[in-house]
């Protein structure tokens, strides 16, 4: 059973030829921080000639960005009375989405930060790690070639410590979110409660934390 989390890397540098796509999540290119400035224009351009830019998630070609591609998934508004940050939770899942579907193995998320939510980059980053999940009855069939969907999730960040943490928090968290998806997500035979609890007894073999199974009668 593998209860191991996608495989995620950080950069400050957006140009990193290790990953082979970008996935912007942002409210609109009229938004982007100075340091994602270079962004705007094939955004500017695009946006000339299609009016639905913060509405569909699309593939633009950006040469000089790792592949030469650039995925762009719009948070949309995020100012309104019941805007939340789970915006860019699900823009990156969508965006997270499309890059799969373009073939991308080595996708590099970047979501700047954003003055009214803190913790706008690592929810992208965990709807990122959503739209990736491989349901616990697919890994142990062994029917796909591996037990994850890409080789590799980039994440961007302006920062070493920025970008340091951000993997750590954002991969520590998924732990816990794999196992409930895994538990709470899979069909009834396979998570009947016996194998429930063989499972959370696998999940923490060799670790500090010993769970007792109690039989109720």
């Amino acid at each position: 059973m593998c209860t191991s989390v996608q495989a995620t890397d950080w950069t400050t540098d957006l140009k990193n030829q290790n990953f082979d796509g970008v996935v912007l999540v942002a409210e609109g290119h009229d938004s982007l921080p100075v340091t994602l400035e270079h962004l705007r224009s094939p955004l500017q351009d695009y946006s000339a000639v299609d009016s639905g830019l913060r509405e569909e998630v699309v593939v633009l070609r950006a040469p000089g960005l790792p592949g030469n591609r650039l995925v762009f998934a719009s948070t949309g508004p995020v100012n309104r009375d019941y805007d939340d940050v789970r915006r860019f939770s699900d823009a990156a899942v969508n965006g997270i989405k499309r890059a799969l579907k373009a073939g991308m193995q080595r996708p590099l998320l970047v979501c700047p930060p954003h003055k009214d939510y803190k913790n706008s980059t690592l929810v992208a980053a965990l709807g990122a790690l959503h739209a990736l999940y491989m349901p616990l009855e697919v890994r142990e069939a062994n029917i796909k070639s591996s037990n994850y969907k890409v080789c590799v999730l980039g994440l961007w960040a302006t920062q070493e410590a920025e970008g340091k943490r951000l993997v750590e928090l954002a991969s520590s968290l998924e732990s816990g979110r794999l196992a409930y998806r895994d538990i709470g997500g899979s069909d009834p035979e396979r998570m009947a409660a016996p194998r429930a609890a063989e499972y959370v007894q696998d999940l923490f073999k060799n670790s500090p934390v010993k769970p007792a199974l109690s039989c109720l009668p």
